[in-house]
């Protein structure tokens, strides 16, 4: 009960405090630069975070998503950053301190699914910036339908409390490769888009600080589709 009063209350916060990121206040190139500085997935503290989730769980990947998902949004405070000028705090700096906006959240994530051994990417778009993970390329119907399902399980196991969803939201590249949300505006991660306009533009950055301007809401990407 003390962790559902405390859930409800950081949602409230964060709804009410989305981020302070705009992308339209640097250039893509610069904001995938520091990004790719602030995402310091070999950095010792990132591995120890990410050895603790893979101790536990050595080799079911929705549970180490599900577990890293929890480590950052159940221990997560907002931050605005100081002076109203944009910082990218490290990924160490974040799985140390549990504080900071958007972006830093996004970047903590991010690191820690790469430090897992799997990938991530930040995504921006107009004021808000989140993380998506990579589940794989040209996944079958059955398996993305069964994500709500398995990911259900591992809450079931974990805490007692089942059907916590009944949709996970992604998106699919033109390649096929799928990618879960794992942004904070719900308790759980494949929850709902902050922002499905189709004609929003979106900065896509990767790790390895490679990024491209594209529009992820448009149709056939974004799942399920956007009202």
């Amino acid at each position: 009960m003390k962790i559902l009063k405390l859930t409800v209350l950081s949602i409230f916060i964060l709804m009410l405090f989305p981020g302070s990121f705009s992308f339209a206040s640097m250039s893509p190139e610069r904001t995938a630069e520091y990004m790719k500085k602030a995402m310091n997935y070999t950095d010792s503290i990132v591995i120890a975070k990410a050895n603790v989730i893979l101790q536990k769980y050595p080799d079911n990947k929705i549970d180490q998503l599900c577990e890293a998902f929890d480590m950052l949004y159940l221990n997560w405070k907002y931050r605005s950053d100081p002076d109203g000028k944009e910082k990218f705090y490290k990924a160490s700096t974040s799985l140390k301190t549990f504080k900071g906006d958007c972006d830093d959240y996004a970047i903590a994530m991010v690191s820690l699914m790469v430090a897992l051994g799997g990938n991530g990417r930040v995504v921006c778009v107009i004021d808000h910036a989140f993380p998506e993970v990579y589940l794989g390329k040209n996944l079958s119907h059955g398996y993305l339908d069964s994500l709500p399902v398995m990911i259900n399980a591992h809450y079931a196991k974990t805490s007692g409390h089942e059907n916590m969803m009944t949709t996970a939201h992604y998106h699919k590249d033109a390649d096929g490769s799928v990618w879960l949300n794992m942004d904070w505006w719900e308790y759980y991660p494949g929850s709902k888009f902050h922002n499905t306009d189709p004609d929003a533009e979106h900065i896509v950055i990767y790790p390895d600080g490679t990024y491209e301007v594209t529009f992820l809401n448009k149709t056939g990407q974004v799942f399920p589709l956007a009202n």
